[in-house]
Parts: C-alpha cells; structure tokens; sequence
C-alpha cells in the first residue's frame, strides 16, 4: 500500500515544529523524523491502528504516537495521513475529518 501524507497532517508537523518550546530544533527534528518513521508502521499492517469513526467514506483510524495521534484513513488501496495531531490539543472529530477538508485525497 501506498502512504499519501495530506497537506494539513504536513502542516500539522510544521506547526508542531514551531511551536514547540523549550528544546532545541535538533531535538524538534529529531521527534519529527521519528513521527515520520512511525507512520512506516502503518504500511506494514494498516488495520493497527484504534477505530475511531466511521462515515460513508470509510473507517477513520488513530495510531498514537508518543504525544502525537496519528489520524488516517485507508481508500483505493492507498493509506491517507489526514492529520498528525498533538495530543494535547483538542480536536473536533467530525469537523475535521471531513474528507471534503482534504483537497488532496
């Protein structure tokens, strides 16, 4: 399966990047690229991920990872990371896993 990685789960990482406080870009970095790799995981066995809600496109799955979910979707053979999001931040489900929010699937 192929691992498509949204524009808003990218700039979730971006934000996290800026906007972390207190550790150095390496370490930022660091945390990133292990996200990153993590997400490899899902390639390996899709359905790991925890059920979290299902509409008519499918099932929306969650891969925790450290302080960060991993929000995605599998359509048409293809893996889907819509959001990377921090664990902290309150998060909508259904506002913000609308697949219409997501030009690039």
């Amino acid at each position: 399966m192929e691992i498509v990685i949204t524009s808003k789960a990218k700039n979730d990482l971006y934000g996290f990047f800026f906007k972390s406080k207190g550790n150095t870009s390496n370490n930022v970095l660091k945390y990133i690229g292990e996200v990153v790799e993590y997400i490899e995981i899902i390639k390996q066995s899709p359905h790991i991920g925890k059920a979290i809600y299902t509409n008519k496109h499918g099932v929306f799955r969650q891969l925790i990872y450290r302080k960060h979910k991993i929000l995605y979707i599998i359509i048409n053979n293809k893996i889907i990371i819509l959001r990377i999001v921090h664990s902290a931040r309150k998060f909508n489900l259904k506002r913000n896993l609308n697949l219409k929010n997501f030009p690039d699937v």
